[in-house]
């Protein structure tokens, strides 16, 4: 027994080894598969074609702050060494996006390549181990035929790792947006910065992307200050903006540098527009993308040209083309004119009622007002009626009428009751009709009949069938009538109902 089993444990063993050895040979294999074993194109170089490259799983950027390294300053200074970027990080958290660098973008292709190489390879080992049970616990036709499939998907992921690794992080990074938005993260609810430390290991260590610190050196009474901002990417430290100032007036000195440090997370100029309005409610847009109502100020602005219109209902559209250069920062103050209003008759049944617009007293009906510059909610109250409200638009009707019921009348019951008078005569109508339809047919079927018959009927039999017949056609045309008196109580019913609403007119 024990030489059976070391014998079976040997041949597993050969039997791995073999497969290890087939499948090491085939990973440099090339082909047109994908990682799900259906067919994918790739280029002629036996690459990844450009509809089948890595998608980036990254949706933003983590940016961080650190501590300044200051181990050559006093003891009494080293309070700057947190101060300062805890004024970074109040000024410079709201920074929008980040415009990545080729570099930056190749270091992003390079990461999604190596990740789908990773996938792949872990999904060939996977099936691998999966065939190899096979030989142990399938037997017959389907264990060749499992084997089969697996081999066939061996193959689409061998191809498609040749392609992955024959891919250039160039061509990849052509696809990726060079734009991310930037998210500032804490180190912990309580402790905003990151301790002092080598930074792109700390960087690397927070799973940060931007780190941004810097340090202090002391001497003679002043303090040389430098802004560091680490990119993991790359693994560059870059020297943003640097100064020497005396140690109490840090703060002062250190709000100058905010631009050059803001434009160094941004990777590219900005400058900032503030755009004001005599209007609160006017909107304000740049190349169509609408910023605010009233006053915009805009911090990361891209220098270019761009197409500025404010406007609200009442004033006509301001347009202008204006040219922001880099480092500039303007305002733009505008005056929009207002458009010629139209006006509006309204009147009311009784006339005299009391017209309030916006809950301001206009006057009494019938009278003509200007219209409103957008829609505003208008009343009209009269006494022992009841109040009728309605809107009033700025392209509207030229006249409005309204019908005021009596306030002793309970207007949610009589529509009710209105409604139910309207839906019972119609009914009756409906069912009215089928009568003269049925007579209608009886009596003509008795006419053709007498056509077809008449001679071999008797002078008796002719009278009393015709006088049958000339009944029926009585009744059907009573019946017709009816009808038609059923038809017009339904129109009655139907506008003493509209009449009903116009009374509950918003009541």
């Amino acid at each position: 027994m024990m030489g059976r089993s070391a014998s079976t444990s040997l041949i597993r063993l050969l039997v791995t080894i073999v497969l290890g050895t087939v499948l090491g040979a085939g990973l440099s294999s090339a082909g047109s598969h994908s990682s799900d074993g259906q067919s994918a194109a790739f280029s002629d170089t036996g690459a990844l074609h450009p509809d089948e490259y890595p998608e980036e799983e990254r949706e933003y950027l983590r940016l961080g702050f650190s501590e300044f390294s200051a181990g050559a300053v006093p003891g009494e200074y080293r309070y700057l060494a947190r101060s300062l970027p805890l004024v970074l990080v109040e000024s410079l958290a709201d920074i929008p996006e980040r415009r990545r660098s080729p570099e930056e973008l190749r270091a992003a292709a390079e990461e999604a390549l190596d990740r789908l190489e990773s996938e792949t390879v872990s999904r060939i080992a996977d099936l691998v181990d999966e065939r190899d049970e096979l030989l142990f616990t399938e037997t017959g036709e389907e264990r060749e035929q499992e084997r089969s499939r697996i081999n066939e998907e061996l193959a689409s992921l061998r191809d498609l790792l040749a392609a992955v690794r024959a891919t250039e992080a160039v061509s990849v990074a052509e696809t990726l947006s060079d734009r991310l938005p930037l998210e500032v993260v804490r180190e912990s609810e309580e402790q905003p910065l990151f301790v002092d430390g080598e930074p792109l290991e700390e960087a690397r260590r927070h799973e940060l992307d931007l780190l941004l610190g810097g340090r202090m050196r002391y001497d003679d009474g002043y303090l040389f200050v430098e802004f560091e901002l680490a990119v993991a990417a790359t693994g560059e430290i870059q020297t943003t903006a640097s100064t020497l100032v005396r140690p109490e007036d840090a703060f002062d000195e250190i709000e100058p540098l905010l631009p050059r440090i803001t434009a160094s997370l941004l990777n590219r100029d900005f400058a900032v527009l503030t755009i004001e309005t005599d209007e609160p409610r006017a909107a304000i847009s740049l190349d169509g993308s609408v910023f605010g109502f009233g006053s915009v100020r805009l911090r990361y602005l891209e220098p270019g040209t761009y197409e500025l219109r404010a406007g609200a209902a009442g004033y006509r559209d301001y347009t202008d083309d204006i040219e922001i250069d880099a480092s500039e920062e303007r305002k733009i103050t505008i005056e929009l004119d207002p458009v010629e209003r139209t006006e509006v008759t309204v009147d009311s049944d009784p006339p005299g009622a009391e017209l309030y617009v916006g809950g301001e007293w206009r006057g009494r009906t019938p009278l003509t007002i200007e219209r409103p510059i957008g829609p505003r909610s208008a009343e009209l109250r009269l006494e022992d009626h009841a109040a009728s409200r309605f809107v009033l638009e700025p392209r509207g009707p030229d006249r409005i009428s309204r019908v005021l019921a009596p306030d002793t009348v309970d207007l949610s019951t009589e529509l009710r009751d209105r409604r139910e008078g309207f839906y019972r005569s119609l009914g009756w109508f409906a069912v009215s009709v089928p009568v003269p339809l049925i007579l209608s047919g009886i009596w003509q079927n008795r006419v053709d009949y007498l056509v077809d018959n008449q001679a071999a009927m008797s002078v008796d039999e002719q009278e009393r069938f015709i006088r049958t017949t000339n009944t029926i056609d009585l009744v059907r045309w009573g019946g017709v009538a009816v009808s038609g008196g059923l038809l017009v109580n339904s129109v009655i019913q139907l506008v003493r109902y509209i009449r009903a609403s116009q009374y509950y007119h918003f009541d």
